[in-house]
């Protein structure tokens, strides 16, 4: 047996007995003390943790709006080349109504208008797909 063990023959007084009573009584005590400060370090971590998790949660909402600014880029990049297209689309249309409407009526005016149509549709589903989030 340890010595800290109780053996009811080592003692033979009844003061022995109390004496180690009061001794065991004050160490249960002590013990107590102990749960009662590791309960409250358990406390404090289940609550640290709970900050962890909701850190967690912050860094991943972060990070998607992060992703979300980067499409913004790809978005502006797209806006750009819907007005380049839309540029484009009117030069020819205009060129192509001054080629038709020419004293020499010219044909080739009716092909300008085409190709400034076909160029408007693209920059047209260039625009949808902008507003809509589908990015290429």
């Amino acid at each position: 047996m340890n010595s800290d063990q109780f053996d009811p023959n080592w003692f033979t007084t009844p003061e022995e007995l109390r004496i180690k009573a009061v001794t065991m009584h004050v160490e249960l005590k002590e013990r107590r003390g102990e749960i009662a400060r590791l309960r409250t370090e358990l406390a404090d971590a289940n609550a640290d943790l709970l900050i962890q998790g909701d850190l967690t949660t912050r860094l991943a909402l972060a990070e998607e709006r992060l992703k979300h600014t980067q499409r913004t880029w790809k978005s502006r990049v797209l806006a750009v080349f819907v007005g380049v297209l839309n540029i484009v689309a009117v030069y020819l249309y205009n060129y192509g109504n001054s080629l038709i409407t020419s004293t020499p009526s010219d044909q080739n005016g009716y092909y300008m208008l085409a190709i400034a149509g076909i160029i408007y549709f693209m920059a047209f589903c260039t625009t949808v797909f902008i507003l809509a989030g589908n990015h290429l």
